[in-house]
């Protein structure tokens, strides 16, 4: 299990750490930042390097800035999805409404 803080709102860190996410094993640079949506974390930005030291802080704030546009886009696409749902069940409802 890994075990850190979770950075969030306009938090940012950029340090060497020894333990990392498995998928960033072998990975001597690594960046992870929280997706966050309504207060709640919906999963993470993941950026990984061969080269030591290779992430500035400008690279955390950039990937911190597509975190932020990623987890709009993926909470408008949920609520997408909801609206479809609901419009196909009045549908329904306004069907069983006519054959009345």
């Amino acid at each position: 299990m890994m075990r850190g803080r979770v950075l969030r709102g306009a938090e940012m860190e950029l340090k060497s750490r020894d333990r990392k996410p498995r998928s960033m094993v072998g990975y001597p640079s690594s960046i992870v930042i929280a997706l966050e949506s309504e207060h709640e974390i919906i999963g993470t930005l993941n950026f990984a390097s061969e080269r030591s030291r290779a992430y500035s802080q400008e690279d955390v704030l950039i990937g911190y800035l597509l975190a932020l546009q990623l987890a709009a886009a993926l909470r408008n696409a949920r609520r997408y999805n909801e609206l479809q749902l609901l419009y196909r069940a009045l549908d329904e409802e306004k069907g069983k409404a006519d054959t009345m």
